[in-house]
């Protein structure tokens, strides 16, 4: 698989900021996820695989863990082991140390799940403009981690054990993007015990230390591709980051992979673990002088990676410190630098290796070959670009040429250079007397682990059995139901008497006290933004309980209505049995807490899907509506009726969705503040408006904007999807007699303009009804145009894109409004045309320019509908 990526660098003091926008758009509540990596070094013969467990002799080898070995044979790599935590696990003690092993407060290490990950360091696509790698990872058997990669390949000595740390963060799922926003924890150690094996027990979090010490966060914005090598796929995957960098824009710069800050990362990792830093040490820490080698031996063997010498070469490389080093300064040293008598060999990994020699230049890079005694492969200048050390290579010196050509054989390689222009490089370095590692050809007889031996745990309890085999018509109603709508709306409802409705007089009206749910009604218990189980949650103000039984008191009928668009509605496991995902038996769980405690009649309407229901749109109003038959005349007390809600349009608001749903049904809208604390409303200005493009006057004339003049001539389109294109052409232009061309309904640009081509050659007029954005795309036309010598004119639409969204929603939920059915386009449509927009101007050929600015057209009823808010 590869991973297409992009990256933001966050400060500290943005983290919260940033949080609300990322749930704002996606719609979620982030999941807070806390790893702890082990790092191995793979260790085994070229061409062998070895995954067998225990003697075991059944190949069960999955497809993943195949992609994994074939991409670690006969390299040397290091690999995480990947373990998910609970915040709760740090500081706590190992289950061995307490007196029940079931604890929820112990630290199991025995148990803990691993999975194995290799991911390769990204690299910047310069022709893309997003970051890729290779990845790969497999489900590691439960029990020692450590026994089970020494099986696979991995010896675990201290020489091989690197280092360990902590990622924590959180995660956001936005369309197929994955967005996580975190920072590297590291241990405190001991800098004279070695780290033998990992830790049994985490010390309390509080205890750990920011590799960053600034306390900055990165966000990852990330996308998978099963197969890297299909173009499509990739294109795809990297116009979705694209999107997303524009909709980012205003919060995060989001840009590819630096290189260089990658590798200050790792070495920032390696020499937090491998370097014993005290004031003296800092002062006279120095291995590019020989005098000081002997001198501070102890903090030589402290430091078998030799951070500072790489870091002297990278920074000779990139011209920073003002004092450059010589190649002589870094002469190799008989016992200092020996490959075969230092742990440098068995402990630097290669993942550094290739970033530091591709930052560097060609002549700096014997000088680092000279340093640690390494070698290069030609499989490394097969990804490092042949041409560009074409065009290089008569600027180095002699004695550099000489060395290239006995350590690449130069001449074959640039014969065969674009042949390997594009390749990536999986050999790209060689240490000295390992020899050329190559590639076994075959993985035959590489057999994998036993199957896992799952623990079956029993869902089976007393109450359970007793409830089996108690008379149906003996059993208590159940206080909490639930129920499914069309796949997409959760529908519960607790009744304080189980099996009775709630009565009211005949020809009573009823009021609703409706409210929204997170921060609104709860918020975590934990302190924390985001909830992380569904424990994690207590009431939003003490005040909340108490007010929402009084409402019932007073005859309200208070409902919840939420969007909750992380909850899936698909079992994430049905091997195992399980009926319903995990994020909707959480939903749940906290739901039903929730009503327990205030036990009067309530229900919950939550929104899973982009659809209907999600507000601002008014469909689970309809379904409230419908159940509690309030859709006949005179049963809802409308003006009585009201909304409390936190997405309010305030500047610290992640959006405006509960006040826009509140102004499509008709309810008075409140925040939680002025509901429950009675604080003063705040003024808000909507960013968008639909009222603002409906023309006061109703039956006022409006005049076309367009008029033909010649009679053969081409017209194209530009604007934004959802600007109101095609409604134009059928109202204005189509009576004209002209003819359309429409990339949505013929597929192609190539079909588009043999279409063209052909009303053009029949006499007829053409409009091209396209986006258009750019000068490149539409100098095909002004081509066209020039081929039959007819004038080209143009019609730009200004439609901004809050507009044009509200439009393409408006126009895919309303049949009436629809008629080539078209579906809501994804929102990284409207991201790609404003990155590609370029506004038309007369020098590209046209005879004018006619811009259209957007003003709704329509009857009383199509009125109605658009002027609600629906994104």
């Amino acid at each position: 698989m590869h991973e297409l990526l992009l990256f933001a660098s966050v400060p500290a003091n943005q983290h919260y900021e940033l949080l609300q926008q990322l749930a704002g758009l996606a719609a979620m509540q982030p999941r807070h996820r806390i790893e702890r990596r082990l790092v191995f070094k793979a260790s085994r013969k070229t061409g062998r695989i070895n995954t067998r467990l225990g003697g075991g002799t059944q190949d069960v080898q999955g497809a993943e863990l195949q992609r994994l070995t074939k991409m670690l044979t006969g390299a040397t790599y290091y690999t995480h082991a990947v373990g998910l935590v609970r915040e709760s696990d740090f500081g706590a003690a190992a289950v061995a140390e307490t007196t029940a092993p079931d604890d929820d407060k112990a630290y199991d290490f025995e148990n803990q799940l691993w999975r194995m990950e290799w991911r390769d360091i990204p690299e910047a696509g310069t022709r893309s403009a997003v970051t890729s790698r290779l990845m790969a990872n497999a489900l590691l058997p439960q029990g020692d981690v450590v026994t089970t990669m020494n099986s696979w390949g991995y010896e675990y000595i201290s020489t091989l054990f690197v280092t360990e740390y902590v990622i924590e963060g959180d995660v956001f799922v936005y369309n197929d993007t994955t967005l996580f926003l975190h920072r590297i924890l590291n241990f405190a150690h001991d800098a004279s015990s070695s780290p033998s094996s990992p830790r049994r027990t985490l010390p309390p979090l509080k205890e750990l230390s920011l590799l960053d010490p600034s306390g900055s966060y990165l966000l990852q914005a990330a996308v998978t591709v099963q197969d890297g090598s299909n173009p499509g796929m990739v294109k795809t995957a990297t116009q979705h980051l694209f999107g997303l960098k524009e909709q980012l824009k205003t919060a995060v710069k989001l840009e590819q992979a630096d290189p260089e800050q990658n590798l200050k990362t790792l070495l920032d990792i390696f020499q937090e673990r491998w370097i014993y830093q005290d004031e003296k040490a800092n002062k006279c820490y120095d291995f590019l002088r020989e005098d000081l080698v002997w001198q501070y031996k102890p903090i030589v063997d402290r430091d078998p990676v030799k951070i500072l010498t790489l870091r002297a070469v990278i920074d000779e490389s990139i011209q920073r410190p003002e004092k450059a080093l010589t190649c002589e300064t870094l002469k190799p040293r008989p016992i200092f630098f020996d490959i075969k008598t230092t742990p440098v060999s068995h402990i630097f990994p290669c993942e550094i290796q290739w970033m530091i020699i591709d930052l560097l230049g060609y002549k700096e890079i014997p000088k680092l070959l000279r340093a640690f005694g390494w070698v290069l492969s030609d499989s490394y200048w097969s990804r490092r670009l042949p041409r560009d050390l074409k065009f290089e290579l008569d600027d180095l010196d002699n004695v550099e040429i000489d060395w290239q050509f006995l350590t690449l054989g130069v001449e074959k390689l640039l014969q065969r250079s674009y042949g390997l222009l594009n390749r990536r490089r999986l050999l790209p370095v060689d240490r000295r007397g390992v020899g050329d590692m190559k590639r076994s050809s075959s993985l035959a007889g590489a057999v994998s682990p036993p199957p896992l031996k799952r623990k079956v745990e029993s869902t089976t309890t007393k109450s359970s059995v007793a409830s089996f085999f108690t008379p149906t018509s003996q059993k208590k109603p159940e206080k909490v139901t639930w129920r499914i709508v069309n796949k997409s709306l959760i529908v519960g409802k607790y009744a304080s008497e189980p099996g009775t409705s709630e009565k009211f007089e005949s020809g009573m009206r009823r009021r609703v006290a409706a409210f929204d749910f997170d921060s609104t009604l709860i918020s975590t218990a934990s302190g924390n933004r985001f909830a992380r189980d569904a424990k994690d949650w207590k009431w939003w103000n003490g005040k909340v309980p108490e007010r929402l039984k009084q409402l019932n008191s007073e005859g309200y009928q208070v409902v919840v209505l939420s969007n909750q668009k992380k909850i899936s509605l698909q079992s994430d496991n049905i091997k195992s049995g399980r009926t319903e995902s995990k994020s909707l038996a959480t939903f749940k769980e906290k739901v039903s807490a929730v009503m327990r405690q205030l036990d009067i009649p309530l229900s919950i309407y939550a929104a899973t899907q982009a659809d209907e229901y999600r507000k601002p749109r008014t469909g689970m109003w309809k379904e409230l509506m419908d159940d509690y038959d309030l859709d006949l005349d005179g049963r809802l007390d409308l003006k009585g009726s009201f909304f409390v809600g936190d997405a309010a349009g305030r500047p610290a608001d992640h959006s405006c969705s509960d006040r826009d749903f509140a102004s499509n049904v008709g309810l008075d809208f409140k925040t939680p503040e002025e509901f429950f604390l009675g604080a003063k409303p705040e003024q808000v200005i909507r960013k968008f408006d639909p009222m603002s493009y409906i023309n006061g006057d109703p039956d006022a004339a409006v005049t076309p904007t367009f008029s033909k003049l010649h009679s053969l001539e081409l017209v194209i389109f530009c604007g934004s999807p959802g600007a109101g294109k095609s409604t134009f052409y059928w109202k204005y232009l189509q009576p004209l007699g002209y003819e359309r061309v429409n990339q949505d309904i013929l597929k192609s640009r190539p079909k588009c303009i043999k279409v063209a081509k052909e009303h053009l050659t029949a006499g007829n007029s053409v409009v091209v009804d396209n986006t258009n954005a750019g000068a490149e795309t539409r100098a095909y036309w002004t081509q066209i145009a020039q081929e039959f010598k007819i004038p080209i004119r143009c019609i730009y639409f200004t439609s901004p894109p809050a507009l044009c969204k509200h439009n393409d929603a408006v126009r895919a939920a309303n049949p009436l409004l629809n008629p080539e059915s078209r579906a809501s386009l994804p929102g990284i449509a409207f991201g790609d045309f404003a990155r590609r927009f370029q506004e038309p101007q007369l020098s590209e050929g046209f005879e004018d320019i006619t811009k259209v600015d957007f003003t709704f057209e329509g009857d009383e009823e199509a009125k109605n509908v658009w002027s609600r808010f629906w994104v």
